[in-house]
């Protein structure tokens, strides 16, 4: 049994990385839960975010020192105001996930993460978006 309701279709996660984080463990921690996750390379998007008709929630493995991560962060969230975004921290000080929020995410976790955390912020972040 899953912590996402069984009459709705399943949510859409996309974990963002730029090689720095494994998509497919974080798949096999996420997928018991009802949820399709799918994996894409960062550095594809060329300054354009991916598109929002399909993703509900997105997982960002990020480094908040590159400037970069932290503008297509930004960039994500002015596209898919609708969208959770969980950012994964490879720096999880508290001057990391203040830049992280500001930049659009709904909420920080330390990278790597820990399997049971990581599900639970992700149904919090999902509660959050059905209201």
């Amino acid at each position: 049994m899953h912590e996402f309701s069984d009459s709705s279709p399943p949510i859409v996660v996309t974990v963002l990385s730029d090689g720095l984080g494994d998509w497919e463990l974080l798949r096999s921690h996420l997928a018991p839960l009802g949820l399709q996750v799918s994996g894409l390379d960062v550095d594809s998007l060329d300054g354009s975010p991916p598109t929002p008709q399909s993703t509900g929630l997105y997982v960002f493995i990020m480094n908040t020192n590159d400037r970069k991560a932290v503008a297509k962060m930004n960039a994500l969230r002015q596209a898919n105001a609708q969208a959770g975004i969980l950012a994964l921290l490879l720096n999880g000080s508290p001057e990391a996930r203040v830049i992280a929020l500001q930049a659009g995410a709904d909420d920080c976790l330390e990278y790597p993460v820990d399997p049971q955390l990581l599900r639970a912020v992700m149904a919090s972040i999902a509660r959050r978006m059905m209201w």
